[in-house]
């Protein structure tokens, strides 16, 4: 049984350290100092941010929400070690308050295998299309010391950092009487309760396709990345209480908090037993590189799906481009089976939305919703505040001012290895028009954007 209590915070404010039931009050210097313990840290800045401040937060790394598990690790696998038995376990988190860290590892690369420059607007246009604006915000922005380059060791740091500031945080919700209490049972628990009533609702389960390609573009399952993951059945219990975090720093992405609230599996277990059956989650790695490849991930996962003799699944996907095909494949694969298939899927239809919207599609993906068209272009103001550069500062100072940086000073003198992708080199401190996909969140494809659809008639 999986006890979650999510406390409520209606506002967020510098002090010493603690909540009132109502608000969260954080001692900044404390929790730098603890941060600077950490000797792959060079310097972090901590800034509150509130919705509706006119404040852009840039180069989004992460985004976590603050947890503390009671008598155990809050993050199986990272932060402790990994159990068998997911019984009477009890996760305190904050409701309305998250973490965004923002950085730029120096890797010094170019291509797929590296951070992507996204942003938050708090206020305006921007506002109404990224989801992480409607909370109060702690943003944490680390520098990583010099000499700090491997890419591992980099997302290392920053991960340790942002799951240290969410557990530190999440502790001063434990032992509050104020709280909204959730209880879930595990598969097993589920399923006898199912036995006992006797079975006649569809069931359903839940594909949900992580990328995980190499460090920076990562996802973790129990601490390890899920690279060459054959699809694997767990509880969906196990992604609500931590087991699977973001190691993938891009524009389209799904942030840790967002894997351990996972919008479809909220949603799934709110009708298990009411409208639908819900058996299980597939975990499955996309964007594989050859054609053997995907085939056989897809083939797998349609095995597992007949194993749990589903009527139905949701499918949702991280990532583009490959991380489509592999979508589309499996899809396929169900519906040969019989087996109904949801899928949640952005577009990339052009600035005006008249493109082809999918690089890949079956006729079998006939039940297909848009989280929005990542291409479309929109206007937004300048902000009265930039928070998220303090990385492009520092590297300023130490190379003399000549580093490329989307927050402005020294864009025109682009770094080896950095993107020449025009939207990398935006001007956070300047209005701008952007495509959509750099608003953080703007079109997440596992159900957490604010994007919907309207009827043209």
């Amino acid at each position: 049984m999986l006890k979650l209590v999510a406390h409520p915070v209606a506002e967020v404010v510098e002090g010493p350290s603690g909540y009132d039931g109502s608000t969260l009050h954080l001692d900044l210097a404390d929790l730098r100092a603890d941060l600077l313990t950490d000797e792959r840290l060079r310097d972090v800045r901590l800034d509150l941010v509130r919705p509706g401040e006119v404040v852009r937060v840039g180069n989004v790394l992460d985004v976590a929400d603050a947890r503390r598990r009671v008598g155990g690790p809050t993050y199986p696998g990272i932060d402790g070690p990994v159990e068998s038995d997911a019984t009477d376990v009890e996760i305190h988190r904050f409701e309305d308050f998250q973490i965004v860290q923002t950085g730029i590892p120096p890797t010094g690369e170019g291509g797929l295998m590296v951070a992507r420059r996204a942003f938050i607007d708090y206020w305006g246009e921007g506002a109404r299309w990224t989801p992480f604006a409607a909370v109060p915000s702690l943003v944490v922005d680390v520098v990583f010391a010099q000499g700090v380059t491997d890419k591992v060791a980099v997302d290392s740091a920053a991960r340790g950092a942002l799951l240290s500031l969410s557990t530190k945080i999440g502790s001063l919700s434990v032992g509050s009487a104020e709280g909204n209490v959730r209880e879930f049972g595990a598969l097993w628990e589920r399923a006898a309760a199912r036995a006992a009533a006797g079975e006649g609702l569809p069931r359903v389960a839940y594909v949900d396709q992580v990328q995980s390609q190499g460090a920076l573009v990562d996802t973790f399952l129990y601490g390890d990345p899920v690279r060459s993951l054959y699809p694997t059945l767990i509880d969906p219990i196990e992604l609500l209480g931590g087991a699977v975090v973001s190691g993938n720093h891009q524009r389209v992405t799904t942030p840790t908090i967002w894997h351990c609230n996972n919008p479809v599996v909220r949603r799934l277990l709110g009708e298990d037993g009411k409208t639908i059956s819900f058996v299980g989650v597939v975990l499955m790695e996309g964007h594989h590189k050859t054609t053997p490849e995907k085939q056989r991930s897809a083939d797998h996962a349609v095995q597992l799906l007949r194993y749990l003799r589903v009527d139905g699944a949701v499918f949702t996907q991280e990532g583009g481009g490959m991380s489509i095909v592999d979508q589309m494949l499996t899809v396929e694969g169900a519906r040969k089976v019989g087996i109904e298939c949801v899928a949640l899927t952005y577009e990339m239809a052009g600035p005006e939305g008249i493109d082809r919207p999918l690089i890949h599609f079956t006729r079998a993906a006939k039940n297909l919703i848009s989280t929005g068209n990542r291409d479309a272009l929109v206007d937004l103001d300048a902000p009265q505040r930039v928070l998220g550069n303090t990385g492009v500062e520092a590297m300023q100072a130490a190379r003399g001012g000549d580093v490329a940086s989307p927050g402005g000073a020294g864009r025109d003198a682009p770094r080896p290895g950095a993107s020449t992708e025009k939207s990398e080199s935006l001007d956070l401190a300047a209005p701008m028009q952007a495509p959509l996909w750099v608003l953080y969140g703007s079109v997440s494809q596992v159900g957490g954007a604010r994007t919907r659809a309207t009827s043209s008639a």
